[in-house]
């Protein structure tokens, strides 16, 4: 067993493991990556605010979102690879599927980024009018649940964004 300090909260952030690092964000603007077996510090990066965000991991990169609006990839040994400025908070966490990057952020936009190209926005989607936003509670009413529905349900901030794929 073993401890880690930090000079901040974790609040939101979720730890991911990936070989032998241990990845997670911490409300001191660092994304950290530790030895999974004997806890010790391999790196740390520093972003301009608070890392709520649960980082997402490829063969390629770590991705993490920061309340400073920017999207972050980085190298498995720390390294910049590319920063985006979303223009809003990011408490989301990345998501990666088909050699793309998905997150949200809090002014309701889900972006969609292609990787290795450096952070060029492939699309990106507004949350639109408050009638096509819905919460937690009327999301049932879309289908029988959430995994059964047909559609794809994105946490944007505190509502739900539905899109037919």
């Amino acid at each position: 067993k073993w401890k880690f300090p930090t000079d901040g909260f974790l609040k939101e952030s979720s730890p991911v493991v990936y070989q032998d690092k241990v990845y997670f964000g911490s409300d001191d603007g660092y994304l950290y990556a530790l030895h999974k077996s004997k806890g010790y510090l391999i790196w740390k990066f520093q972003t301009l605010d608070a890392v709520y965000s649960s980082p997402a991991v490829s063969e390629n990169a770590i991705y993490i979102g920061s309340r400073d609006g920017y999207l972050y990839s980085l190298n498995h040994r720390g390294g910049l690879r590319w920063k985006m400025n979303l223009h809003a908070k990011i408490r989301s966490s990345p998501a990666l599927a088909n050699d793309r990057v998905y997150i949200g952020n809090q002014a309701d936009r889900l972006y969609s980024f292609l990787d290795p190209q450096m952070g060029e926005v492939y699309w990106g989607m507004y949350g639109g009018e408050y009638r096509h936003r819905h919460t937690t509670g009327s999301a049932k009413s879309f289908g029988k649940d959430l995994t059964e529905s047909g559609k794809w349900w994105i946490p944007l901030f505190k509502l739900f964004q539905t899109f037919q794929p």
